[in-house]
């Protein structure tokens, strides 16, 4: 899958949970040279898979 496909799809998961302005500031202010999309890309997806643990430990 290209950087900017895995992008769309990462944007789109943080649009359903309704925190997409909120994680991309907070992104970029924890990461002020972020550069890179592969790199951007992997941030996304690991604060995906926290908000999946979340989630995850919230049913139990």
């Amino acid at each position: 899958m290209s950087e900017v496909k895995r992008l769309a799809k990462n944007i789109k998961v943080f649009i359903e949970m309704g925190c997409l302005d909120e994680e991309m500031r907070t992104i970029a202010e924890e990461n002020p040279h972020l550069d890179d999309l592969g790199e951007l890309n992997d941030i996304m997806e690991e604060e995906i898979g926290y908000f999946g643990m979340e989630e995850q430990e919230g049913e139990r």
